[in-house]
């Protein structure tokens, strides 16, 4: 865990440096919980198009496993004093069976429950997985790793994406662009 925290914070600041990050130009500042570089693409390229400018956001992946979810409070206890507001966590359910997904929500929330963060984390699960998004433009191949994944294609899919009409289709897309619409209204705390 230790290893993953360091290399979390070094990859976190180079984000923050690269995007000019200053605490005066943004009202809140959030972070993404992901499985996959695919998912950051995705996750990046819509939040860009929903949120409103004074929201600066990091992505942060996890791993393909549910089980590595359960360290994301680990990373949120470790981000707080950095400034950030709040946390996403989005994870592909790949069923959709609803007491599934209610069973692998409760596995990742319970480790951020004991630590009393519940308050800081909006759930997103992905049903049945991040496909579903692109579904309409483009297929995901089926395999889980390598270098199969057509990154640029993937960007380049997902930034002609009418999220208007995702929204309509999707339902777990609606429960995230509707998270992300709601913390583009809200005040900072002082």
């Amino acid at each position: 865990m230790v290893t993953f925290t360091i290399l979390m914070e070094l990859i976190l600041l180079s984000k923050e440096q690269d995007n000019g990050m200053n605490k005066h130009e943004k009202s809140r500042k959030i972070a993404f919980f992901v499985e996959t570089d695919v998912d950051e693409i995705i996750v990046t390229n819509f939040a860009e198009r929903v949120l409103s400018s004074s929201v600066y956001f990091n992505t942060i992946q996890m791993d393909i496993d549910i089980a590595a979810f359960c360290a994301a409070s680990g990373v949120i206890i470790d981000l707080l004093p950095r400034n950030y507001q709040h946390f996403f966590i989005l994870f592909d359910t790949n069923t959709t069976d609803e007491e599934q997904i209610a069973y692998y929500q409760r596995l990742i929330a319970d480790p951020i429950k004991k630590e009393g963060l519940l308050d800081y984390v909006t759930f997103c699960p992905i049903v049945p997985n991040i496909g579903a998004w692109l579904l309409d433009y483009y297929e995901l191949p089926k395999k889980r790793f390598g270098p199969e994944f057509d990154l640029p294609k993937i960007e380049e899919v997902a930034s002609q994406i009418d999220i208007n009409m995702l929204k309509q289709k999707n339902a777990s897309f609606n429960q995230f662009a509707q998270a992300l619409q709601t913390m583009s209204l809200q005040k900072i705390a002082a």
